[in-house]
């Protein structure tokens, strides 16, 4: 390798990387606004797993509470949320999903932190 494209490489390097990070960040958030769109109010929490998949966390009423999104806490209806946040996203993105006593959506929700 020449000196000369030495240069070349690490500049290519350095526009590659956050061009690939966007494009995943987008990716994710593209993916989970397709799933959220098919969750509905008085679907299961099963359903919901079927569609989102896993959620990263669950908040239960009068457990602890998820704040990176400065949301007001689970209380009823919600008896638990689930949370799915795309987790390389710079802006704190994250869908939530309320569940009610009787295991089916109360509420949904997307976040976006400013």
């Amino acid at each position: 390798m020449t000196a000369r494209k030495v240069p070349r490489i690490v500049a290519g390097i350095i526009v590659l990387i956050p061009a690939l990070y966007f494009t995943s960040c987008s990716l994710i958030s593209g993916q989970r606004a397709r799933a959220f769109e098919q969750v509905h109010v008085g679907d299961t929490e099963q359903q919901v797993i079927d569609v989102m998949g896993k959620p990263a966390d669950r908040e239960t009423a009068g457990g602890p509470r998820q704040t990176k999104y400065g949301v007001a806490a689970c209380t009823a209806p919600c008896m638990q949320r689930l949370w799915y946040p795309n987790s390389i996203s710079l802006a704190g993105e994250a869908w939530s999903v309320d569940i009610g006593s009787d295991g089916h959506v109360v509420n949904d929700d997307h976040i976006t932190s400013p």
